[in-house]
């Protein structure tokens, strides 16, 4: 699949993905969602900037 179509799908899903989140999530729930998922997103992100700069880093020794 080429790398447009791919990026075009996964930012359709994310915006679906929201979507359903939205729908029947009461405020307060979303506001104790929010708090408690604030860590495991921080680790998430530094994890993929850690794989994404080993894949940099990667990508430039080899050529």
């Amino acid at each position: 699949m080429p790398i447009i179509i791919s990026s075009i799908v996964r930012h359709l899903l994310t915006l679906v993905a929201g979507g359903l989140l939205s729908v029947g999530v009461a405020q307060s729930d979303a506001e104790n969602f929010a708090n408690a998922a604030e860590p495991i997103a921080s680790g998430v992100a530094l994890y993929v900037l850690g794989q994404g700069w080993s894949l940099v880093d990667k990508k430039k020794n080899k050529g």
